[in-house]
């Protein structure tokens, strides 16, 4: 059986049992996993945090992606799979934060990490990224209103492609992670670029 041809729901189906339809699925999302851990550890590189921790953290959460998705209740294993390798992560940084600087974490919210938009791949895509559909709309202001604005009127493919360039992804890792080809993925992105003009106007 040739792996590589199959689907997501397939490969996390067979992957429960299967080590090699796993390491596909492992190797299909490590762009994903090492492009948010980049985002996390931009933000907390101080106290000790290693990036090659962050990756290992996110990969942990996409093994709990893997062997607890339940296509009949949750959303996308792409959607699941990134909620999971997130919150392993952010949890990981919190539990180094507080081990480091106990007292001052007693004392601040989680929130002040829950707010940070690098988490999101917001903040700092929509900076200096000309091409990005987001800044057709605005320039810095108002980031998290406008992009959730655009969102409401893409498809749910189109929110995929849109998230994964959030998150910096190139149209190759784009086009394996959502097994769509490149052609799909280029297409959909000029229609979110159509779609922010009109906003605009």
């Amino acid at each position: 059986m040739n792996y590589e041809e199959l689907n997501d729901y397939e490969l996390v189906d067979l992957a429960k049992t299967n080590p090699e339809a796993c390491e596909i699925l492992y190797k299909k999302y490590q762009p994903l996993v090492y492009k948010l851990a980049k985002q996390i550890f931009a933000t907390n590189n101080k106290g000790g945090i290693e990036l090659k921790d962050v990756v290992q953290e996110g990969n942990i959460g996409l093994s709990h992606a893997i062997q607890y998705y339940n296509p009949g209740r949750d959303n996308l294993f792409f959607t699941y799979a990134r909620v999971c390798i997130q919150k392993a992560m952010i949890s990981y940084v919190i539990g180094i934060n507080r081990q480091k600087h106990r007292v001052l974490n007693d004392s601040v919210s989680v929130e002040v990490i829950d707010n940070n938009d690098e988490f999101n791949g917001l903040d700092k895509v929509l900076k200096d990224e000309a091409s990005n559909p987001i800044n057709i709309l605005i320039g810095k202001e108002d980031t998290a209103r406008m992009y959730e604005k655009l969102k409401s009127r893409l498809t749910d493919f189109e929110q995929m492609v849109l998230e994964l360039r959030d998150y910096g992804l190139n149209y190759k890792e784009m086009s394996e992670i959502l097994d769509r080809d490149i052609k799909a993925i280029d297409n959909a992105f000029q229609r979110i670029r159509n779609k922010a003009k009109q906003l605009k106007g």
